[in-house]
């Protein structure tokens, strides 16, 4: 996950220094990924923001 801010790769490589056991790891993230998809996908739309050509468009989420 890439936010512009750089936070979702920081929190995926603190969770991994924490949590070793790759289960925990993948029931910790779940939740956090959804909440950052969210501010990602306010982001693109507050600035505009398009995936390349080529890429799929994200997922629609029901407004929040």
């Amino acid at each position: 996950m890439r936010l512009p801010d750089g936070s979702g790769e920081a929190f995926k490589q603190r969770l991994a220094r924490s949590v070793p056991d790759l289960l925990d790891y993948g029931q910790i993230k779940a939740p956090a990924t959804e909440i950052l998809m969210i501010a990602a996908e306010r982001w693109a739309a507050a600035t505009g923001r398009q995936p390349p050509p080529g890429r799929p468009a994200p997922r629609t989420s029901p407004a929040r």
